[in-house]
């Protein structure tokens, strides 16, 4: 077993503010194992990215989070965890159904709409990533969305199945644990290059929004501290960081 290999422990929990906070606040009071699980049959704070919030169905779906100790990597260097995750996710999502994409930063879209979003809260303590705790909310089974849902969707909307949840969370773990695995053996370039494969609009010219307005531009590059290099039509270069592009569909 390799050293960075993930434990086999699960905390289970029926309701729960949020994952990633319950995660923080066990990793400030005792030990925990690289790897460990901690998943709530529902979320009553689930969050997204610069606080969006969650909404997900109890009972239906996956709100889980990993705690993971990726001391191997540089902090500069930590949005290769977002690249890994998202690898790990699309690539059991793609066993099921087709088209599935990654949308820049790290939520898995299948063909225009969102069914898994991701939050990496990480802990660095001087030249060292200290923690690292991933949470991730997978649509499973939820059959309907509100409008507040936007562009919302589940495995089971897409394919007309109903999945067993422990089963999912089994697979998306295991898939997650080997490109962890990898990154953590200096596989870092191969990985950048599979999640700029899996990437949503990757290459295409599409139409983008900024501070100054709406524009079409290709997604050049992903760098590795995860900002996007996109090109505009005039052949301009700009670099962008979360929230400051807006992907028009």
């Amino acid at each position: 077993m390799n050293k960075h290999s993930f434990s086999n422990k699960t905390i289970r929990l029926a309701s729960i503010d949020s994952t990633n906070n319950y995660a923080l606040k066990l990793i400030q009071k005792e030990h925990i194992d690289n790897g460990t699980v901690i998943i709530s049959d529902y979320q009553t704070e689930g969050r997204g990215q610069r606080l969006n919030k969650w909404m997900s169905e109890g009972g239906l779906n996956l709100t889980f989070s990993i705690v993971l100790f990726p001391h191997w990597l540089r902090p500069d260097l930590q949005f290769l965890l977002s690249q890994l995750v998202c690898l790990g996710l699309a690539d059991y999502l793609s066993m099921h159904i087709p088209d599935v994409k990654v949308k820049w930063p790290n939520d898995i879209y299948i063909k225009d709409k969102k069914v898994c979003g991701i939050l990496i809260e990480s802990a660095i303590r001087g030249m060292r990533l200290e923690n690292s705790i991933v949470g991730i909310g997978l649509n499973v089974n939820q059959m309907e969305f509100d409008e507040n849902a936007g562009r919302g969707t589940s495995m089971a909307l897409m394919t007309g199945h109903r999945y067993v949840l422990e089963e999912v969370l089994s697979a998306i773990v295991k898939n997650i644990e080997k490109y962890y695995v990898l990154a953590s053996q200096g596989n870092g370039d191969k990985i950048q290059k599979k999640y700029f494969d899996q990437l949503l609009f990757a290459g295409e010219m599409r139409g983008y929004k900024d501070e100054n307005g709406f524009f079409n531009g290709k997604i050049e590059k992903v760098l590795p501290d995860g900002r996007l290099l996109v090109v505009k039509e005039d052949g301009t270069e700009y670099l962008y960081v979360f929230k400051e592009i807006e992907f028009i569909f």
